[in-house]
């Protein structure tokens, strides 16, 4: 859960809804998580949290919105984005055309057949 949306329940408020993913930044003040936020964000999310269990997810969100804040300090303004992080492109087998060992079985079990095909129904609405 983002420090914005944490903070928008904190305020009460509901900023949040309808913001274009562009517009929607982490605010720059620091979010306390609190026993209460925990609740409310539990009775929102329609989760039953024993009081034992809000008094363990209070502080490990805390922790979670820390790294979060530590992540949104990092200046990345000269950092071209990454696709991928290792250099392993198409790992791929080959395509072999096999034929299934246990075909007549399988075929025998089919409900409908068309020669040695199983034909199935249709699922994809015909092209206007």
């Amino acid at each position: 859960m983002s420090a914005f949306v944490l903070s928008s329940l904190r305020l009460g408020t509901s900023a949040w809804r309808g913001a274009s993913r562009r517009s929607v930044r982490c605010c720059s003040a620091k979010v306390e998580i609190t026993r209460e936020l925990v609740e409310k964000t539990a009775k929102l999310a329609s989760l039953q949290l024993s009081n034992e269990e809000v008094d363990r997810i209070t502080p490990e969100l805390q922790k979670i919105i820390g790294f979060v804040e530590q992540i949104n300090a990092v200046d990345v303004s000269g950092v071209e984005p990454t696709l991928r992080v290792e250099d392993l492109w198409n790992v791929l087998r080959e395509d072999k055309p096999t034929i299934f060992p246990a075909q007549d079985e399988m075929l025998e079990e089919a409900p409908l057949l068309e020669s040695d095909f199983i034909r199935v129904p249709k699922i994809l609405a015909e092209a206007d």
